[in-house]
């Protein structure tokens, strides 16, 4: 291959190409360079913010095209909507690839800043992180669709979360305690809670038809983990069940409806305050129950499946250390390395010949 001129116009001598030598000007050697740089170039279709955010909801909140393959929990998809209608917000009227990495860095800094209009304090660090996941995931979607070239939430960092609540497992007596301070169908509800490890919107949404008394399980219809799941039940909790099955709810409220998340929450949480309880949640009942099986010498991956995780790590993170394992675990090590030596046998009498015996 080389180049030469000819007159004023300068070719690129190709060789034998198929028997046939071929000979480019620059001229149109240039317009194919360009040509095949148009059509190896990722066409963009511009989309305004507000239009992307509905496809975004359509088809990955709501919808399968996500990395998991299946929509998302009810949580995780008011999530999308809220972060994403801010997101419409602040730059309404602006296209997809008109927004920078620079217009979110500072659109997350000024969010974080924001008070809640409730508490009045700021915002978790939690919240933001799982804020800026939403970002990403967002702006990746556009990448996919071509509303834009390159995603400008990839630079987002998010935060080290510092925990500073701790989760408590409650003992046996803490739970004998709380339970004293409720009655009627609030009672009937704790004993469940805490008797099935089911998480509280589940058992409030029980009807009499979930309830299998041939294999004395619980259906759970909508579960967190999108998937239907029968939990198994035990004496106590199916006595308490087959004494309701008469009406529309097992756990009706005074009016004939089911109680609401929050409504329970508080009260149980007056109840156990009436107790003089430290400040348990009611997803601690949780943790207390599958650290009791735990410390009954059920096996974790049976606390597992109970629990319904996916994953054992999560199991693991809910088991507790309460104060009495601790005191069996050092008394299992009683006396390690105490015990006493054993001495070799004394040394036999050296004979000598010709003389008396010498210890």
């Amino acid at each position: 291959m080389r180049l030469y001129r000819r007159g004023d116009s300068q070719y690129l001598d190709l060789g034998v190409i198929d028997g046939k030598r071929v000979r480019l000007s620059t001229e149109r050697l240039l317009k194919l360079i360009q040509l095949h740089g148009l059509l190896g170039a990722r066409v963009q279709r511009p989309i305004g913010i507000e239009k992307a955010m509905r496809e975004y909801m359509q088809r990955c909140s709501n919808g399968t095209e996500n990395r998991h393959g299946k929509p998302k929990s009810a949580s995780q998809a008011k999530r999308d909507r809220q972060v994403l209608t801010r997101l419409a917000a602040e730059f309404a009227g602006r296209e997809v690839h008109e927004v920078s990495g620079t217009d979110l860095r500072s659109y997350v800094a000024r969010r974080s800043l924001e008070r809640c209009p409730i508490k009045g304090t700021t915002i978790k660090v939690s919240t933001m992180n799982r804020e800026v996941s939403v970002l990403k995931s967002f702006f990746g979607f556009c990448v996919r669709e071509q509303h834009c070239n390159e995603n400008p939430a990839a630079d987002l960092k998010q935060r080290a979360e510092h925990n500073e609540r701790r989760s408590w497992a409650a003992s046996e007596s803490e739970l004998a305690r709380w339970r004293e301070q409720l009655g009627g169908t609030e009672r009937d509800i704790f004993d469940t809670l805490v008797g099935t490890t089911m998480r509280v919107g589940e058992v409030l949404r029980l009807k009499p038809c979930d309830y299998d008394p041939v294999h004395r399980t619980l259906l759970v219809a909508q579960p967190k983990e999108q998937r239907p799941a029968e939990v198994p039940v035990n004496n106590h909790v199916r006595a308490i069940i087959e004494a309701r099955l008469g009406g529309e709810w097992l756990f009706p409220s005074g009016r004939g409806r089911p109680y609401t998340v929050s409504g329970i929450r508080s009260l149980l949480y007056r109840a156990r305050d009436r107790a003089g309880l430290r400040r348990f949640t009611v997803h601690d009942l949780r943790r207390s129950a599958a650290t009791a099986m735990l410390d009954a010498g059920v096996d974790p991956r049976r606390v597992q499946a109970v629990l319904r995780h996916r994953n054992l790590n999560t199991t693991m993170r809910y088991l507790g250390i309460r104060a009495e394992g601790l005191s069996q675990a050092v008394e299992a090590i009683s006396g390690l390395g105490l015990a006493q030596r054993r001495h070799s046998p004394e040394p036999a009498a050296l004979q000598v010949p010709g003389s008396a015996q010498v210890a």
